[in-house]
C-alpha cells in the first residue's frame, strides 16, 4: 500500500520548512501498471498542503519526453485540484520561495 510505504514522509509533515518536489519520476512510479496518481497526491496534499508542493519537469534529466510533454504530465496529474491550488503547485510555490523567478 502506497500510504503505508510513505509513513516516514508523513512523519515529516509538521516540518513547516520542508517542501516537496513532484516530478515525472514520482508520477511514473505511481501510474506504473495502469494505476492512478490521484489518490496518493491527495494524501500528500492533505498532509503537507499545496503551498508546499512544487512541480518540476526534471528536464533535461528526464529526457524520454519533450519539455512540453513533461509539463503537461504535471498539469494533468494535478487536474483534480481547484485552478488556484493547481497553479500554486505548478509555479506559485516556487515563486513564493524564489520571487526573483517572477
Amino acid at each position: 500500500e502506497q500510504r503505508d510505504a510513505a509513513v516516514p514522509l508523513w512523519e515529516m509533515a509538521d516540518l513547516s520548512n520542508l517542501y516537496l518536489k513532484l516530478s515525472p519520476i514520482n508520477i511514473d512510479a505511481l501510474t506504473r501498471d495502469g494505476g492512478s496518481s490521484e489518490e496518493f497526491l491527495r494524501l500528500i496534499i492533505n498532509q503537507f498542503g499545496v503551498n508546499r508542493m512544487i512541480w518540476g519537469t526534471n528536464y533535461p534529466v528526464t529526457h524520454d519526453r519533450s519539455y512540453n510533454a513533461l509539463w503537461t504530465l504535471g498539469a494533468e496529474s494535478l487536474a483534480f485540484l481547484s485552478e488556484s491550488d493547481r497553479q500554486m503547485a505548478l509555479g506559485g510555490t516556487a515563486l513564493s520561495l524564489w520571487p526573483r523567478l517572477g
